[in-house]
């Protein structure tokens, strides 16, 4: 079975199998149960990610020049972390036997690190930076920063 395969299998069966606190005890699971716990973490990561992104696009809108930067950037940065998945995990066929059991759990757990060093780079954006700070780029001051109202 592919590991695309076992993905997308986990993917469907994850809302039957997992309860909201699923991955609270993680010592006492097998195999498939860390498999399934670090999938959740990673999805978790990635709507972490996908609300920041939304958040700044609405708190940045008065600057289309960046917002189409950004909008490249994270292309490309979606783009990055595929590769650099494939590059330290490489896919089934190419692996010459080195998957076992708890590949898909190392998968995840890595997409969920890069994921969260990419969070913590785009909150700088939410987060602003003081006055006076004249290494800020496209940051806005913090003292511009406006909450969006609904």
């Amino acid at each position: 079975m592919s590991a695309l395969f076992r993905r997308a299998l986990l993917l469907l069966a994850l809302p039957v199998l997992a309860a909201p606190d699923f991955c609270a005890d993680r010592a006492p699971l097998g195999q498939i149960a860390l498999n399934e716990c670090a999938l959740h973490d990673a999805q978790d990561a990635e709507a972490a990610l996908n609300r920041v992104y939304r958040q700044v696009l609405q708190r940045y809108a008065d600057q289309p020049h960046f917002l189409a930067r950004l909008k490249a950037a994270q292309r490309l940065w979606l783009q990055w972390r595929e590769a650099e998945m494939a590059m330290r995990y490489p896919p089934e066929d190419e692996s010459a036997g080195l998957r076992g059991s708890g590949q898909d759990m190392c998968d995840w757990r890595y997409r969920r690190e890069l994921t969260l060093a990419r969070l913590k780079t785009l909150r700088h954006w939410l987060q602003g930076v003081p006055e006076g700070d004249f290494c800020a780029g496209s940051i806005k001051h913090q003292r511009d920063l406006v909450a969006p109202t609904h």
